[in-house]
């Protein structure tokens, strides 16, 4: 899913600049070509399976199992459920409460930091980059966008690897200390510019790609839709705060004041995650959203 976002994001860049040329519709062109994907992506779901563990949460056993054998294969075993949905005498438990609170907040929080700083950089990265001083800011743009498909493709490898915690958080801080020069250094060489922020893309993606694991880990089944809803409704709602701020931002007090605020975004989010949050990696599912 990290990868298709990031590779849909970076084409998605690359034909808004070969449509932008041409006359007078060019913006029309790039409004209707988004249609395409959106259509095939809408067939494609129709033919999407339930998921199997919360059919049997809701007592749907061997429309369970015929999933898993069709999808996954015969030999796969059901997850094993303790509770059933249907047999909850409280109804579903809350997102705060008995303990939840904690993991809704880093849940909420982690997705938010992961995505504002790459929505907010990807979206006027060429008017960052020509405030920074670089000649051809939509060709660096372009660059910005390739490597965020290619920290996409490091990330895959690197998720199971490491402790969720490590990756996502120690990623944030990463990230915080390539833009810092840039904020930090007065009449930064562009190509140092240019270097750093390709860098940055390729971090904040890579580790980014733990937010459609860790946030799921960290509620159990029968509030994971709403948790993880949740968890996404946040980082929309930070990243369009962001991005409509940091133009605004940029024109009203400069670069390095913009960029100062996403890097104390990205510290607080590393620093928060480390102390707070609890490691999910090779746990069973609902017991690690209970630690």
């Amino acid at each position: 899913l990290g990868i298709a976002w990031a590779v849909g994001f970076a084409s998605a860049f690359g034909v808004g600049l070969l449509l932008r040329t041409v006359p007078d519709i060019g913006w029309s062109l790039i409004l209707i070509s988004a249609a395409v994907p959106a259509g095939i992506v809408f067939f494609i779901r129709m033919g999407i399976p339930e998921s199997p563990r919360w059919l049997m949460q809701t007592g749907r056993v061997e429309r369970a199992r015929e999933i898993v054998s069709a999808r996954i294969g015969a030999n796969v075993d059901l997850p094993l459920v303790t509770t059933t949905i249907a047999a909850s005498k409280s109804g579903r438990p809350s997102l705060v409460r008995n303990g939840m609170f904690r993991n809704t907040f880093i849940a909420c929080m982690a997705y938010a930091v992961g995505t504002m700083p790459n929505f907010a950089l990807g979206t006027f990265s060429p008017q960052v980059l020509t405030t920074l001083g670089v000649e051809d800011p939509y060709l660096g743009a372009l660059g910005y966008n390739v490597c965020m498909a290619i920290g996409a493709f490091a990330g895959y490898f690197l998720i199971d690897r490491f402790g969720r915690k490590t990756l996502l958080f120690g990623g944030f801080l990463i990230a915080a200390a390539l833009l810092a020069p840039m904020a930090l250094v007065v009449n930064l060489s562009p190509t140092l510019s240019v270097a750093l922020f390709a860098i940055f893309a390729l971090i904040i993606v890579s580790t980014g790609n733990v937010v459609y694991a860790y946030p799921a880990e960290l509620f159990p089944t029968e509030v994971r839709g709403r948790g993880v809803g949740l968890a996404v409704a946040a980082s929309r709602l930070g990243s369009a705060t962001v991005t409509f701020l940091l133009p605004i931002l940029v024109a009203s007090f400069g670069i390095a004041t913009a960029l100062g605020v996403i890097i104390c975004l990205l510290v607080f989010g590393g620093v928060v995650g480390f102390i707070w949050g609890p490691e999910t990696a090779r746990r069973d599912l609902d017991a690690a959203a209970r630690l």
